[in-house]
């Protein structure tokens, strides 16, 4: 499947940028990271496997994926 990364900015910096993997795609969007990416995919019509935050998710995030089904690992 698709590999995507968000930030909690509107998009990746150069530096976040640099050290993605190759196959990985860089998304955009406000607010947080998770919320970008569960919202992508619902946009695109995708199912979301799994999130890999870099921290912990703040509580409407974690709420959020739960709701969806979407495991965070840690």
């Amino acid at each position: 499947g698709d590999v995507v990364v968000a930030s909690s900015r509107q998009s990746l910096t150069s530096d976040q940028r640099a050290v993605m993997q190759k196959g990985e795609a860089a998304i955009s969007g406000p607010g947080h990271a998770e919320a970008t990416i569960m919202d992508y995919a619902k946009a695109s019509g995708k199912t979301v496997s799994e999130i890999a935050p870099s921290r912990p998710p703040c509580p409407s995030c974690a709420a959020q994926a739960k709701a969806d089904g979407v495991p965070l690992k840690k």
